[in-house]
């Protein structure tokens, strides 16, 4: 019967200890303190849209060597308050690390130059996305994943056709 007695006493000291531990552990931190000093991690990637279908399709190239820049601006005062570019990579991803917490900005990802000859007209929707740069923006990761970026290519690949009917978007009769 005595070691009833301690049961509940060891139980509120288990909870007890594993709070200050979760507390305490910056990957599970719910106030999240531990990762307020921890730079963002910018991803995104840009591609050239080669059937001007105004999304990205199977026959997509992703442009390597296209820069973009990431501009903050304060909200209200539209102030810029950061910005920075980066450079995809032979993937026609782009990387970059933001210092800093921007909850009281908008920011946003905009195309800057394309790496293509034929690939360089803006395309409406795609040539700039906002990212939320706030440690209190309910992510727990300090890793933003922006969405693509597109330039539109002067003229459709000629696969282009077939792939849209795949899609069904093309008019059999034609």
């Amino acid at each position: 019967m005595a070691k009833l007695q301690f049961l509940p006493v060891f139980v509120m000291l288990s909870l007890t200890l594993a709070g200050i531990a979760l507390a305490h552990d910056p990957v599970t931190n719910i106030i999240g303190e531990a990762s307020k000093t921890k730079d963002f991690t910018l991803e995104g990637r840009v591609y050239c849209d080669t059937c001007r279908t105004g999304f990205e399709t199977d026959l997509t190239t992703y442009m390597p060597g296209a820069k973009v820049r990431l501009e903050c601006m304060r909200y209200g005062t539209d102030e810029l308050t950061y910005k920075a570019e980066a450079t995809t990579d032979f993937l026609g991803i782009y990387q970059m690390t933001v210092p800093d917490d921007h909850s009281n900005d908008q920011c946003s990802v905009v195309l800057v130059k394309s790496s293509l000859d034929n690939c360089t007209e803006i395309e409406p929707g795609r040539d700039r996305v906002r990212i939320t740069l706030a440690q209190d923006g309910g992510l727990l990761s300090n890793i933003r994943q922006a969405n693509a970026l597109g330039y539109l290519i002067d003229k459709p690949l000629l696969e282009c056709g077939k792939l849209l009917q795949k899609y069904g978007f093309a008019n059999d009769d034609d």
